[in-house]
């Protein structure tokens, strides 16, 4: 007589059995779990910009690692969005929902709504194409490399490599050859070598520089060089074969994908409590028009438009048409769950300068103010310089690894990597599971607990609940207000600034000893004043009036042209000249 199986024997022949049945998708479901998590990973990196807890960069620096860069103007969240989302998104829904119905052939409502978005996402294209190409320059053209425990730094005015491991220059720490790495050693001839370099030089340096302000969003520059515009043509020509010719799955991505990489920059939760409530009203928005109505699924079908992804299936799935089976993913469900990653990428970098921070206790007062003034100290904070986090793909690919431990791009990533983790489990389970059920699943089902779990279950085992909880990038507070964390020991200032106590006061000294009024109260404290002196015409003078001419402009536009980089020979002859 036969033992019946049990039940765990039960359970993994059923395993096995979905398995046998799902593994002829599985190529399906990992290209559309890295078709996802690519525009979020590149999207995400793209919208670093220097952290309230690193020091400003200086004025005056020349380095382009340390260069000034302008923080990223990205639109931020309210709590009130969660709300609104909601209601905004599913009112849009129904009325295209009804609109299919009343028309019952949607041609018509294809071809305005693909004029209108392809016509919008034609700067997404340009900004997505150009740094793509700018990140395969960097690669071919980098400006550093590491070449025997070496960094090489380019200077495109002399057309040569200089070594900067030395104060002082030999001929050893100087080459001429144009190409990085063990390539610089390879023989070229003179001609080659310099034709390499005007090449290089096209490449890499910019021939205009376009600036435009606008009220309420910024300053924005734009290097005009070969990248921006072969990116121009790009999208401008994906634009008219997408609106005029065809319309392939391959081009529908690439404005998919456009669309995601330049939202991922743009807009930011603020807050982790506000991308939380923001996401956890998507999640019953997304449950209850795919489960409860049949307005989503009817759409996203029916719609032609480049909002979504779409992947083939394997060769043998046919449509009715006997057009090859497409997977389709919708962009929200990139872009909602990806701010939040980008949100946990920033704080990431925050955290990172922020552990990096000096602290140190002064005395303020001297001779006998300095005895009365003991119990009166403050801590000063010095930050660290910020080293640009954004760009510069390449370059790292010619670092050794000692080099790269300077690099801004490498920090340590807990959250966004447990967000990443959390991201990947959830498309796996929505995938597994619209496979079983043979129906459409919402993504954000299961996209919304395992990104918010995974992020707000490092920040209680890494003991950081409170830092996370405070931290923000809301418009309308001083940028080294920014973020700030709940103790005052980890305030935001300047290096050369001291944190204020009690009883603010930026009125003059006196000429009491010690530089203290006598009839100030005993708790107030100096604190050097960050304005220049009005006896003196700087530049700092000079660039604040510029900003508060500003505030009276509506927009402006100006273009202008690089100065040209002097070379060593005209260096000397505008010397003799002089002399």
């Amino acid at each position: 007589m036969e033992r019946a199986p049990g039940l765990s024997a039960e359970i993994l022949q059923r395993m096995i059995e979905y398995f046998n049945e799902i593994r002829p998708e599985i190529p399906t479901f990992l290209t559309l779990i890295l078709v996802a998590i690519t525009p979020i990973y590149t999207g995400t990196h793209a919208s670093l910009s220097r952290p309230s807890t690193a020091a400003k960069p200086k004025k005056k620096s020349r380095s382009k690692r340390h260069a000034p860069q302008a923080d990223n103007r990205m639109e931020g969240l309210t709590p009130i969005d969660a709300l609104l989302y909601p209601l905004l998104t599913g009112t849009m829904l129904t009325g295209l929902y009804y609109l299919i119905k009343w028309l019952q052939d949607p041609a018509l409502l294809n071809k305005i709504l693909n004029y209108y978005l392809t016509a919008f996402g034609m700067a997404s294209i340009w900004q997505f194409v150009r740094d793509l190409l700018l990140v395969g320059t960097s690669f071919i053209f980098p400006t550093r490399y590491s070449y025997k425990s070496k960094i090489w730094t380019m200077d495109q005015a002399r057309m040569k490599f200089v070594s900067i491991a030395h104060s002082e220059a030999t001929n050893d720490d100087i080459h001429s050859s144009p190409l990085p790495g063990r390539l610089s050693r390879s023989p070229l001839p003179s001609k080659l070598s310099r034709l390499i370099w005007k090449f290089r030089k096209t490449q890499t340096q910019p021939h205009a520089l376009i600036e435009a302000f606008a009220k309420g969003f910024g300053t924005t520059t734009v290097a005009i060089n070969q990248s921006s515009v072969l990116a121009a043509i790009v999208a401008i020509s994906a634009v008219l074969y997408y609106n005029l010719v065809d319309r392939p799955w391959w081009l529908t991505n690439l404005f998919g994908f456009s669309f995601c990489y330049s939202a991922l920059q743009l807009l930011s939760p603020t807050t982790f409590w506000t991308g939380t409530l923001i996401l956890t009203s998507l999640f019953f928005y997304d449950i209850y028009f795919v489960f409860y109505t049949p307005m989503m699924i009817e759409v996203a079908t029916k719609l032609d438009i480049p909002v979504k992804l779409l992947i083939p299936k394997s060769p043998d799935s046919r449509q009715s048409d006997d057009k090859r089976a497409l997977t389709l993913l919708g962009l929200g469900d990139i872009v909602l769950p990806g701010i939040m990653l980008g949100l946990a990428l920033r704080f990431d970098l925050y955290m990172y300068y922020l552990r990096k921070q000096k602290h140190s206790k002064s005395n303020t007062g001297n001779g006998q103010d300095n005895v009365l003034n003991q119990s009166k100290k403050t801590s000063i904070v010095t930050k660290a310089d910020y080293v640009i986090a954004t760009g510069n793909w390449g370059e790292r690919f010619w670092l050794d690894s000692e080099a790269l431990k300077h690099e801004g791009g490498y920090f340590p990533k807990p959250y966004f990597t447990a967000g990443m983790i959390g991201y990947v489990f959830g498309m796996l389970v929505t995938e597994t599971v619209m496979f079983v059920t043979k129906h459409g699943q919402p993504a954000l089902l299961y996209l919304v607990p395992s990104v918010l779990g995974s992020l707000w279950t490092t920040a209680v085992a890494r003991g950081e609940l409170a830092h996370m909880w405070a931290y923000t990038e809301a418009e309308g507070t001083k940028a080294e207000e920014k973020g700030k964390p709940p103790n005052d020991d980890d305030r935001s200032a300047d290096p050369s600034d001291t944190l204020l106590s009690k009883g603010e006061n930026h009125s003059s000294t006196s000429n009491q000893p010690g530089g203290l009024d006598s009839n100030k109260p005993k708790d107030e404290i100096l604190v050097k004043e960050k304005k220049p002196s009005i006896s003196h015409t700087s530049r700092e003078e000079r660039e604040l009036d510029e900003d508060n001419v500003n505030d009276r402009r509506l927009f402006y536009v100006s273009i202008s042209l690089p100065e040209e980089p002097k070379t060593a020979a005209k260096s000397s002859d505008d010397n003799d000249k002089k002399d």
